[in-house]
């Protein structure tokens, strides 16, 4: 153990630039990704304000990082 050292990670910082460049989405991309984010303000409200620090810190791209959300059962999304 006398070698360990640690966790050597450092936290991303925000940035003015984009880590990556986005490709815009569709019409149809972008309506299920509206879709999808009205079901997560709707039945997990709290979830936003964790999504927005973690866009913030560059860890997703914004709402379309949301794949699927599950309702009583019922997958909305890709599964």
């Amino acid at each position: 153990m006398s070698n360990y050292k640690g966790s050597t990670r450092q936290m991303p910082t925000q940035s003015n630039q984009p880590a990556i460049v986005l490709v815009p989405l569709t019409d149809k991309e972008k309506a299920a990704v509206a879709s999808r984010a009205a079901l997560l303000k709707e039945h997990i409200p709290e979830a936003m304000d964790f999504l927005k620090e973690l866009h913030r810190l560059g860890m997703v791209d914004g709402l379309r990082a949301i794949k699927n959300v599950t309702v009583n059962g019922v997958v909305h999304g890709n599964s």
